[in-house]
């Protein structure tokens, strides 16, 4: 599991690419399957939005650890305090903008049942992933 720290770059170039409605962006020599993109969830609906609680002893039902997950895994870590998670597999990729608790360790997950009808579809397809 790979974990970036965005940092406020305008006093200081990256390494990375940064374009227009992304956070961070792999150097363009990247391949499609192996490049890692983080999208801005305020310019992109694609995002899934979710919230994080640290696992409690008194609820019977498994945690969420994405440590064992065999897909390619990045975390990226704003100034702002949300955890973006990018878990890879092939050409497929999925971007989860995560507040609250921390992603390092096992937690529950929550998403929104009802989502604005813009995101509608994105929820869904991510949700299947």
């Amino acid at each position: 599991m790979n974990i970036i720290l965005k940092e406020d770059t305008a006093h200081r170039p990256r390494p990375s690419v940064e374009i227009a409605s992304s956070f961070f962006a792999d150097a363009s020599q990247s391949d499609a399957t192996s490049a890692r993109f983080f999208w801005d969830p305020r310019d992109c609906a694609r995002i899934l939005r979710a919230a994080a609680e640290p696992v409690g002893l008194d609820h019977d039902f498994e945690p969420l650890d994405l440590s064992p997950l065999s897909c390619g895994k990045d975390i990226l870590l704003t100034p702002a305090g949300v955890q973006h998670v990018l878990l890879r597999e092939d050409c497929r990729s999925l971007q989860i903008a995560v507040s609250g608790a921390s992603v390092l360790r096992p937690l529950r997950l929550y998403v929104d049942a009802i989502v604005p009808p813009r995101h509608l579809k994105f929820h869904v397809a991510a949700r299947s992933f």
